[in-house]
């Protein structure tokens, strides 16, 4: 029997395929593809990268088993809830990237957040973008919910606060505005 931590990185691993099946089944041979790797300290979207048609794809990918059920909420996006998936370690990492033309897409094998759970007050879902595969659900930080305009960012994400710096609220907008967070893969 595998280890949770095992079967995280067996789950990246058939994620990867996928992606590099879809890739070829869809005749585009010129892809490339990089897995599991770095590409500067600090960065967050390195389990998979996808450049395809001029545009590079950046994939971080977390899984959950039956057991652990986990539900995003709003500790992992706030202070990272042990995922290292902390909204201002992203944002660093986006920052550090400097990659105007890439998206980046949190994948997670995770359940939606609950009804009750408070980081719905920051997510929209966002219909008009792609899923990976044929099932689940995309979101998007409202960046007017977390950081209103002429404003501070919410007073409950304190490591963001802390973190970020007002006069990023710009950058951090063309990020949000780069930013996937896909659940229920």
């Amino acid at each position: 029997m595998l280890t949770s931590a095992h079967q995280g990185y067996y789950y990246q691993d058939l994620l990867s395929a996928y992606f590099l099946a879809k890739e070829i089944a869809n005749g585009r041979l010129d892809t490339k593809f990089r897995f599991d790797k770095k590409e500067k300290k600090g960065d967050s979207f390195d389990d998979l990268v996808i450049w395809s048609d001029g545009k590079t794809l950046r994939r971080q990918i977390k899984y959950s088993n039956s057991d652990s059920n986990h539900q995003l909420c709003k500790s992992d996006l706030a202070n990272g809830g042990g995922y290292g998936l902390a909204l201002s370690e992203l944002f660093k990492s986006w920052k550090m990237l400097n990659d105007a033309n890439s998206e980046y897409r949190l994948c997670l094998a995770w359940n939606r957040p609950s009804k009750d759970d408070s980081l719905l007050e920051i997510l929209s879902i966002d219909s008009k973008s792609k899923l990976s595969v044929s099932e689940g659900l995309l979101y998007r930080i409202n960046l007017d919910k977390l950081w209103p305009k002429e404003s501070k960012p919410l007073s409950s994400w304190r490591k963001f606060n802390k973190e970020v710096k007002e006069g990023n609220r710009a950058d951090f907008l063309l990020f949000c505005q780069q930013l996937i967070i896909e659940v229920e893969l």
